[in-house]
Order: structure tokens, then sequence, then C-alpha cells
């Protein structure tokens, strides 16, 4: 394989710089020296710009694009009719109210005279709560999948643009090689097991994201809070924890008001147990309980497994993840 720039300027610097870039072929000036990337650069303006405006009569001739103004990574003005300002992020989520403060800094600045757009632009893969916020703070989301959909049906001839696809893309594989049991192993291939399996339970809150340990941490996956129905301040829910070293597992956990003692822990693992038989769940108890603010009660056995051409079961997994949820609902119920 040839070296690709991309590979090796992984931060999120580099693709500020490559975005950056592409908006300022958009140039009408640049027609000369690269039609194709110019004509390139247009239509990756109009499809942002789509994101909330009508932009299919728009011909983009004049365009001034830079970086990191008032701590805003890219910014663009388009015709003198349009501000484009991206938060381009990587694997790093928004902090300290950025959206917030960078939409006050442009709308103060420029006033109503010119139509503003906000676009949060995530290569890296992203839990759906967080998705939610962004946009519930005024900015329009713009995937990975999104910006190689667009850039793959894009092929002007350049070998930054070829390069910046190509990892892109290759990173998009990796996180769709969840379904291969041993890529478990990866970080990036259990992030799209999250996203895979949020997608399949898009009605029941969830977060998932890396959690730090002395042990090196592990990527966790939270959801199906569900209270007891004696104790609206106390609930169970599911835990998913790949450390990323031949461990993932699916843990019942405890939170909120309980009396955090071992006798507690184990009269609720006694109805755990109970139910779990009912419903033909296997369940263990973790090898040494830890009491604290989130509590491991429970494993639940065999949810990831491999089948005999080495794929993730992920019927068996989905089975599991549901059998899960019901004995919650079961437990909880009686408790």
């Amino acid at each position: 394989m040839r070296p690709n720039l991309f590979s090796i300027a992984t931060k999120e610097l580099s693709q500020d710089a490559f975005i950056t870039w592409l908006l300022q072929w958009a140039e009408d000036s640049c027609l000369n020296e690269n039609k194709e990337l110019c004509n390139t650069g247009k239509e990756f303006i109009k499809k942002l710009i789509s994101l909330k405006f009508s932009s299919e009569k728009l011909v983009i001739k004049k365009v001034n694009a830079g970086r990191q103004w008032e701590n805003i990574d890219i910014w663009a003005e388009i015709n003198d009719e349009y501000v484009i300002i991206i938060e381009d992020k990587v694997d790093t989520a928004e902090h300290d109210n950025q959206l917030e403060r960078y939409k006050k800094t442009v709308e103060d600045y420029y006033g109503k005279n010119i139509k503003i757009l906000f676009v949060y632009l995530k290569t890296g893969l992203e839990c759906l709560d967080d998705i939610q916020k962004v946009k519930d703070k005024g900015w329009e989301y713009f995937s990975r999948k999104d910006f190689i959909e667009f850039l793959q049906n894009k092929k002007p001839k350049n070998e930054i643009y070829a390069d910046f696809v190509s990892n892109l893309a290759e990173i998009q594989k990796e996180s769709e090689s969840f379904t291969e049991f041993e890529k478990l192993n990866s970080w990036e291939a259990t992030k799209g097991l999250y996203s895979y399996i949020e997608s399949k339970f898009e009605d029941d809150w969830s977060h998932w994201d890396y959690v730090p340990n002395p042990n090196g941490g592990f990527l966790g996956m939270w959801f199906h809070f569900t209270p007891l129905s004696s104790e609206k301040n106390c609930e169970l829910y599911l835990q998913i924890e790949n450390s990323c070293n031949n461990k993932i597992n699916l843990f019942i956990k405890i939170c909120g008001k309980w009396d955090r003692t071992l006798d507690d822990l184990y009269g609720i693992l006694d109805f755990i147990l109970k139910d779990a038989e009912n419903i033909n769940l296997d369940i263990s108890k973790p090898a040494k309980y830890r009491i604290g603010e989130y509590t491991s009660v429970a494993i639940v056995n065999d949810v990831f497994i491999k089948t005999e051409n080495g794929k993730l079961d992920l019927e068996n997994m989905l089975d599991k993840i549901n059998k899960a949820i019901l004995l919650i609902d079961n437990v909880t119920a009686k408790m």
C-alpha cells in the first residue's frame, strides 16, 4: 500500500486543513487551476448549505474561507450572502459550552444581514444522545457517513483529495468490521457495534463512551435504566463493557438510593436468578462485588459468542439483550 498522508496526520488540525482547503477551492478564480476540484468545492458548499437552506439555484462565485477565528475551527463566507461555521471533530466531543459560545459570537458579529449556517462535522462515531444534544443547540449534524458519501461521489484528480477519502473510508470499514468476532479487540469496531445496538433499540435511552480506569479503561454502553417499584430513586440498568482484550461482557447494574451492602446485593441477585431461570437466561455473579455509586450485580452470560465461521452471532446477541431487558422489567416490578 502506498503511504497515505492522512493516516500519518491523524489530528483534527489536519482535517481542519483539508476541509478549509476544499472550501477555498470553490472560489471561481480556481476554475482554471483544476476545474473538477473547484466544482467539487462548490458542490460541497451547496451540500452543507442544503442542510438548512435551499441551495438548488445557488451559483457560487466568491468564497472566503479560513481557520481559527475566535477559536472557531472553520469559517467560510459565500457570495456575501452566507456564512458557514464548522465545528470539526474527529474523536473528541463538544465541551465547555463551545457550541453556544461560538453561536453567540458569530450571531453578534454578523447580525441579521446574512444567512448563517452552523455545522457540526464529526468523522468519529458518536452515540445518538450526544448527536441529539448537538442538534438541540441549533447546529446541523454532518456525520462521517455523510462526508464519505459526498466525497466518494466526486472524483477530482488530486492526490490530497484521494488520500483523505481513502483514509476516511478505511476508518469506516474498521467500524463496520464488528461482525467479525476477532475485531471486537478494536476500539473502532466496538464503536461500530455500539452504534449497531443503538439502532436496534432506538426507543430505549442509551449512551456509550470511553470509561477510564487504572487497568486502561474500557468502552462502555449503558441503557434501559428502570426504577424499582418501591424506590423510584434506585434503578437497575444494563451496561456493556469492552476493554478490547478478548473480554466483553453485559452486566446488570444498580445505581441510586440503595443500602449499598453485600446483603442487599445478594438479595437483588436472588431476585434476578429466579426470574432469569423463567426466561431461559444464563446469569452469574461477578467474581467479586465492588460496592460503589454504580455497582455490578450480575453478568449475563454468552451474549457475545462467535459462529463456526468466526462471525459475531448477532441474532444471539440481540436475543440475549432483549431477554435481559425483560428480566430487568420483571425484577424491578417486584422490588
